[in-house]
Protein backbone atom coordinates (compact mmCIF):
# COMPACT_ATOMS: atom_id res chain seq x y z
CA UNK A 1 0.00 0.00 0.00
CA UNK A 2 0.98 3.40 -0.67
CA UNK A 3 1.84 5.59 1.68
CA UNK A 4 0.93 8.52 -0.15
CA UNK A 5 1.89 10.31 -4.01
CA UNK A 6 3.20 13.00 -5.31
CA UNK A 7 3.09 15.05 -8.59
CA UNK A 8 6.65 16.23 -9.54
CA UNK A 9 7.01 19.72 -11.62
CA UNK A 10 7.07 17.38 -14.34
CA UNK A 11 4.12 15.54 -14.02
CA UNK A 12 5.93 12.30 -12.91
CA UNK A 13 3.66 10.61 -9.88
CA UNK A 14 6.22 8.97 -7.47
CA UNK A 15 4.24 6.42 -4.77
CA UNK A 16 6.11 7.05 -1.24
CA UNK A 17 6.12 3.21 -0.14
CA UNK A 18 8.02 3.35 2.78
CA UNK A 19 8.30 5.98 5.31
CA UNK A 20 11.17 5.79 8.42
CA UNK A 21 11.22 9.20 10.87
CA UNK A 22 13.62 9.38 13.84
CA UNK A 23 14.56 12.73 16.03
CA UNK A 24 17.67 14.49 14.47
CA UNK A 25 19.74 14.40 17.66
CA UNK A 26 20.21 12.56 20.60
CA UNK A 27 22.50 14.81 22.35
CA UNK A 28 22.88 13.55 26.21
CA UNK A 29 25.35 16.40 26.57
CA UNK A 30 26.84 19.17 24.12
CA UNK A 31 25.44 20.60 20.74
CA UNK A 32 25.55 20.31 17.19
CA UNK A 33 27.99 22.27 15.23
CA UNK A 34 28.92 22.40 11.47
CA UNK A 35 30.91 19.32 11.28
CA UNK A 36 28.83 17.47 13.54
CA UNK A 37 25.99 18.11 11.02
CA UNK A 38 28.68 17.06 8.13
CA UNK A 39 29.39 13.64 9.73
CA UNK A 40 25.19 13.14 10.15
CA UNK A 41 24.85 13.92 6.56
CA UNK A 42 27.93 11.73 5.62
CA UNK A 43 26.46 9.09 8.24
CA UNK A 44 22.60 9.48 6.42
CA UNK A 45 24.33 8.82 3.42
CA UNK A 46 26.23 5.48 4.33
CA UNK A 47 22.93 4.52 6.12
CA UNK A 48 20.60 4.72 2.99
CA UNK A 49 23.02 2.62 1.06
CA UNK A 50 22.97 -0.11 3.18
CA UNK A 51 18.97 0.37 4.95
CA UNK A 52 18.26 0.59 0.48
CA UNK A 53 20.63 -1.08 -1.61
CA UNK A 54 18.32 -1.06 -4.61
CA UNK A 55 17.37 2.12 -4.88
CA UNK A 56 19.52 4.84 -5.57
CA UNK A 57 20.11 7.71 -2.80
CA UNK A 58 19.66 11.41 -2.50
CA UNK A 59 19.43 13.46 0.56
CA UNK A 60 17.80 16.93 0.35
CA UNK A 61 20.03 19.69 1.60
CA UNK A 62 18.47 20.83 4.97
CA UNK A 63 18.50 24.27 6.37
CA UNK A 64 21.30 25.11 8.96
CA UNK A 65 20.24 27.78 11.31
CA UNK A 66 22.96 29.28 13.87
CA UNK A 67 20.78 30.86 16.98
CA UNK A 68 22.28 34.00 18.14
CA UNK A 69 22.37 33.13 21.64
CA UNK A 70 24.06 29.65 21.21
CA UNK A 71 26.76 28.48 22.58
CA UNK A 72 30.13 28.43 21.42
CA UNK A 73 33.56 26.21 21.85
CA UNK A 74 36.75 25.58 20.17
CA UNK A 75 34.75 23.31 18.50
CA UNK A 76 32.58 26.52 16.74
CA UNK A 77 29.28 27.87 17.09
CA UNK A 78 26.20 25.94 17.75
CA UNK A 79 24.48 24.80 14.61
CA UNK A 80 21.12 23.14 14.05
CA UNK A 81 19.27 21.63 11.02
CA UNK A 82 15.43 20.66 11.55
CA UNK A 83 14.35 18.13 14.97
CA UNK A 84 12.72 15.91 12.38
CA UNK A 85 14.97 13.11 9.99
CA UNK A 86 12.76 11.42 7.03
CA UNK A 87 13.54 8.64 4.93
CA UNK A 88 11.24 7.68 2.32
CA UNK A 89 11.30 4.92 -0.46
CA UNK A 90 9.80 6.24 -3.63
CA UNK A 91 8.80 4.12 -6.96
CA UNK A 92 6.85 5.58 -10.25
CA UNK A 93 6.87 3.93 -13.54
CA UNK A 94 9.95 3.16 -15.11
CA UNK A 95 12.64 5.94 -16.56
CA UNK A 96 13.09 3.98 -19.99
CA UNK A 97 10.55 4.54 -21.98
CA UNK A 98 10.78 1.29 -24.28
CA UNK A 99 10.65 -0.58 -20.50
CA UNK A 100 7.86 -2.57 -19.46
CA UNK A 101 5.72 -0.84 -17.28
CA UNK A 102 4.28 -4.41 -15.60
CA UNK A 103 8.45 -5.60 -14.75
CA UNK A 104 10.13 -2.44 -14.59
CA UNK A 105 9.75 0.34 -11.99
CA UNK A 106 11.92 3.48 -11.16
CA UNK A 107 13.21 3.61 -7.48
CA UNK A 108 14.72 6.47 -5.66
CA UNK A 109 15.22 6.83 -1.27
CA UNK A 110 15.03 10.70 -0.64
CA UNK A 111 16.14 11.73 3.01
CA UNK A 112 14.89 14.92 3.92
CA UNK A 113 14.62 17.03 7.22
CA UNK A 114 10.97 19.01 8.54
CA UNK A 115 10.45 20.97 11.49
CA UNK A 116 8.05 19.01 12.91
CA UNK A 117 5.71 15.59 12.79
CA UNK A 118 4.17 16.41 9.85
CA UNK A 119 3.54 13.21 8.29
CA UNK A 120 3.84 11.88 5.66
CA UNK A 121 5.53 15.17 4.21
CA UNK A 122 5.49 18.31 5.95
CA UNK A 123 4.10 20.95 2.69
CA UNK A 124 7.14 22.60 3.18
CA UNK A 125 9.10 19.55 2.02
CA UNK A 126 6.52 18.33 -0.20
CA UNK A 127 7.51 21.32 -2.72
CA UNK A 128 11.06 20.18 -2.53
CA UNK A 129 10.04 16.73 -3.25
CA UNK A 130 8.00 18.11 -5.94
CA UNK A 131 11.04 19.91 -7.86
CA UNK A 132 13.47 16.35 -7.97
CA UNK A 133 14.91 15.71 -10.72
CA UNK A 134 13.67 11.90 -11.07
CA UNK A 135 14.84 10.96 -14.30
CA UNK A 136 18.20 12.24 -12.83
CA UNK A 137 18.33 10.45 -9.37
CA UNK A 138 16.09 7.72 -9.79
CA UNK A 139 16.92 4.13 -11.42
CA UNK A 140 15.46 1.79 -12.99
CA UNK A 141 14.92 -2.12 -11.74
CA UNK A 142 12.86 -5.00 -11.98
CA UNK A 143 9.92 -5.39 -9.59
Amino acid sequence: MDIAWIFLETGRQIDLIRLEVVGTYDFLEGYPTASWNDRLLAGLAERMKTGYPRATNHIVEPSRTTPDDGPNSPFGPMELFPPITCIGLFRSGPIDEEADSMLTESVLAVAWFQDGPDLPVSDAMRTALERLDWDALAHDRER
